[in-house]
């Protein structure tokens, strides 16, 4: 029992110092807790800023089974989506879209909206319900962006023909397998832009002038009979930076 005033002074300092152990400890928690919630917010919003910076680059892919149906289906949601395209064994897979000129893409994604890295998309002259004979597909190439097209120049490389040598290009009609025949750069001759020629003989020659301008033999065979898929895009080899206009060529006659 507490019977003295020396006692009572006493307890009344150790609850006095009690109390202060656990203010300091509730403070010391308060403080952690702040931490924490700072270290929280700063992940969330460099995760945030990341997750921007990665999209401002990158033209989503819409998803496509191997049946015509499906890209069929996704047309009616986007009607300018005319056909994907990719090259076996790499990392291009790209929606192809088409507009009434050949300039709306060059700044604008698959959805309209305005894009400094534009879209891949069929030349506007072709309709590929008619199952012309020659398809145009044009896409950006960047030194400073990554860009699907970018990946074309590596064609200056027989050795990496030689592992990829095939084009697929997937339409609402079907799928489609091209063999790769000639890869150039071209300065000055746009004569590959052509889609109207007099006769067999005049498709044949215009084949046969496409594959003489590859960087290397290919081998393969171009006939009057063959149709064929053309891959454009800017060059940025430094070996033709003195042209104004240079563009990559990548060709396939389908099989």
């Amino acid at each position: 029992m507490i019977s003295t005033k020396a006692d009572i002074t006493f307890f009344y300092s150790v609850i006095v110092k009690v109390g202060d152990i656990v203010k300091n400890k509730l403070k010391l928690l308060l403080l952690l807790l702040l931490l924490l919630l700072s270290l929280v917010s700063f992940i969330q919003v460099s995760y945030s800023k990341k997750t921007i910076d990665s999209k401002k680059n990158h033209v989503e892919t819409i998803p496509y089974d191997t049946t015509p149906s499906f890209l069929t289906n996704q047309t009616q949601e986007l009607s300018q989506l005319k056909a994907v395209v990719s090259i076996p064994g790499t990392d291009l897979l790209e929606n192809v879209v088409q507009a009434d000129d050949n300039q709306f893409y060059l700044d604008h994604d698959i959805y309209g909206n305005e894009s400094e890295i534009g879209s891949t998309f069929l030349d506007y002259r072709l309709r590929l319900e008619e199952n012309p004979k020659k398809i145009l597909i044009y896409g950006h190439n960047s030194k400073t962006l990554t860009l699907p097209f970018q990946i074309l120049e590596n064609y200056q490389d027989f050795s990496y023909y030689q592992e990829h040598p095939t084009i697929v290009l997937e339409t609402a009609t079907g799928k489609s397998t091209y063999q790769i025949f000639s890869a150039f750069i071209e300065t000055e001759n746009w004569d590959y832009m052509n889609l109207k020629f007099a006769d067999s003989k005049e498709w044949l020659q215009h084949l046969e002038s496409l594959k003489e301008r590859s960087f290397y033999n290919t081998g393969i065979d171009v006939t009057e009979q063959d149709s064929i898929l053309i891959l454009q895009t800017c060059s940025e080899n430094p070996d033709y930076d003195s042209y104004p206009k240079k563009y990559f060529l990548l060709i396939g006659r389908r099989i």
